[in-house]
């Protein structure tokens, strides 16, 4: 009888201890998936090390170039974030010169809306610049290569140094003039 006793009761014990362990998994998978929606929902920002590492990268190539920051009209979260890019950007370590950031106008771009961040260079057609035979196209040409460079680098940075959704390579469109950084809605994510 004793040791029916003592087999049912670790039977109950395996079954108790077998819960338990569900039960522990349940949790975790719950805590891991309340995680991963929380930060789904925070906006986004570049930390103090991102920042750091985005400087490293870009070091001081482009200082004295410019370009532009947009963000989406009504969004606050990509205003702000747009504000952190320029104030990297701006920096000493950097020395890109930067404006406000500015609403996208949404009247310019009815049919546009985009996620993330996104780089333009401007496109350079042929009867924009000046023939390649003369000094003036040489610069201008020049000139193209190096907007393009610095989309590209400021493309890798902020994608890889600031861990932000940035599609590659950067656009190249007819405004505006200079090398703009638009900073879309936060991308959501694809549903598993």
């Amino acid at each position: 009888m004793q040791g029916s006793l003592r087999n049912d009761a670790h039977e109950i014990e395996g079954v108790l201890n077998n819960n338990a362990q569900q039960a522990r998994v349940r949790a975790a998978n719950a805590e891991k998936q309340a995680a991963e929606l929380l930060a789904q929902i925070q906006p986004r920002e570049l930390s103090k090390r991102e920042r750091e590492d985005i400087k490293r990268a870009l070091g001081h190539r482009f200082a004295g170039k410019f370009i532009e920051i947009r963000y989406t009209v009504g969004d606050g979260e990509s205003q702000r974030l747009s504000l952190e890019i320029r104030d990297v950007l701006s920096s000493k370590t950097v020395g890109i010169g930067v404006n406000s950031p500015m609403p996208i106008p949404v009247e310019q771009f009815p049919d546009v809306f985009f996620f993330g961040v996104q780089l333009t260079v401007p496109t350079h057609s042929q009867e924009d610049l000046a023939p390649p035979n003369t000094k003036q196209g040489q610069s201008e040409r020049k000139d193209a290569k190096s907007e393009v460079d610095m989309a590209n680098a400021l493309s890798q940075a902020l994608k890889i140094q600031g861990k932000l959704e940035v599609p590659k390579p950067p656009l190249s469109v007819r405004f505006p003039a200079s090398v703009s950084v638009f900073v879309g809605s936060k991308p959501i994510p694809p549903v598993k």
